[in-house]
């Protein structure tokens, strides 16, 4: 049996606005919970609520009232027809206005909404042609509040070096420049994989520490919703590191060169990775980032192909690094300094004994390759030579 959501919705809607316009806080909470729950679970609800401009504004109203939702970016629990910046075109008597830290203006925001609330005399909300006539009058001037406190950061010369658009695809809403993610040294707490992926991090950027501007935690969103769609569309399709941990471990040639019988040592990963090199240069699955279709990455044809390049490089860097200490391996054990070699399959998780080595044959490829268009590496390349020349610097 199906229950027509049209008149309830509606009017559980207009029960709200008149519990916020008459000053009737018993039970409003409740209202607020209902209309901002209903179009999650409901799509006749969810199509009602996108069809009525007033309902974003009553529910960002309600949520910074009651300190519900996320408060980590600068549109956080706006819901996404509420935009500060189209709001702030409309008003014209800005003045400047100090960039605050992202806590204390969320703080601000719920500060405001209750002292509007509180309020008992006659409130006056100025006419804007960006906010809905068909909202209560406190409702109204907290989006009023919302784009004349834009207005006045963009009227400070150094908003452009704080704030951009969200770079979620389709969303024009302001969001802040985030504090790019700092990796930490090695921890002991941390599991296999993620030592694992910081060790191909290490390979991609040249540091544990290295920031990659293309992860969704170091991209400017406006919200947590849009910070989220990106993530979940990032990780399975575009994630460098997943792939690389899946080429590495689920590679055919990989695993016919494997004999549990026998002692794991350099020379075997080495070939184990040459084989790895080969048989990726042999398939089109490098070709990957060119036809990728993303909905809410900003993923173009140069990101693409540069995210291309540097999975190549991150590939052929690992086996530069397994082929010097190959090399080290087969000399005499007089010749060796007592150094950790790999020498497991699992090698990459101790990703810290490795960072020097990793940044000499980093070091040495970059200064020998040159060019966009670099090739897997296969073996027979020069600075492969080079890195066998220096393999005894690059273990020390």
């Amino acid at each position: 049996m199906s229950f027509p959501f049209d008149p309830t919705f509606r009017v559980l809607l207009e029960l709200l606005k008149a519990a916020i316009e008459h000053d009737q806080p018993e039970g409003r909470g409740q209202l607020a919970r209902v209309v901002r729950v209903l179009p999650l679970v409901c799509r006749e609800c969810r199509d009602l609520a996108r069809g009525d401009p007033s309902v974003g504004f009553v529910m960002a109203y309600c949520a910074y009232l009651y300190q519900s939702g996320a408060r980590e970016r600068y549109c956080d629990a706006l819901p996404e027809s509420v935009d500060p910046g189209r709001i702030a075109h409309a008003i014209t008597n800005a003045r400047r206005r100090e960039l605050i830290h992202m806590s204390d203006l969320l703080e601000a925001r719920s500060l405001k909404a209750q002292e509007i609330d509180k309020s008992t005399a006659q409130l006056v909300s100025p006419e804007i042609p960006t906010i809905p006539t068909n909202l209560p009058h406190k409702v109204k001037l907290f989006a009023w509040y919302l784009g004349q406190w834009h207005a006045e950061f963009l009227c400070n010369p150094k908003f452009p070096n704080h704030y951009k658009t969200c770079q979620r695809k389709g969303c024009t809403r302001p969001a802040m420049v985030p504090i790019n993610e700092q990796f930490s040294a090695w921890d002991a707490t941390q599991d296999a994989s993620f030592s694992e992926a910081t060790y191909w991090r290490m390979c991609h950027t040249g540091s544990m520490s290295g920031l990659d501007e293309r992860r969704p935690i170091n991209m400017a969103f406006c919200s947590r919703s849009c910070y989220c769609a990106v993530e979940r569309e990032y990780g399975p399709k575009i994630d460098l590191l997943v792939h690389l941990t899946k080429f590495t471990d689920g590679s055919v040639s990989t695993k016919r060169l494997r004999n549990d019988s026998a002692k794991m040592t350099s020379s075997r990963l080495y070939r184990n990775a040459l084989a790895r090199n080969v048989s990726l240069a042999r398939s089109k699955r490098l070709k990957m980032y060119e036809h990728t279709q993303t909905e809410h990455y900003p993923l173009t044809l140069d990101d693409g192909r540069a995210m291309q390049r540097a999975f190549v490089d991150a590939l052929n860097i690992d086996l530069g690094v397994l082929h010097a200490a190959a090399v080290v391996c087969e000399l005499p054990a007089r010749l060796r300094s007592n150094v950790a070699l790999p020498d497991s399959e699992n090698w990459r998780a101790e990703h810290y004994l490795y960072t020097n080595a990793v940044r000499k044959v980093r070091a040495i490829y970059k200064s020998t390759c040159h060019g966009p268009y670099r090739g897997i590496a296969k073996g027979n390349e020069p600075w492969l030579e080079k890195v066998k020349t220096m393999c005894l610097q690059i273990f020390n």
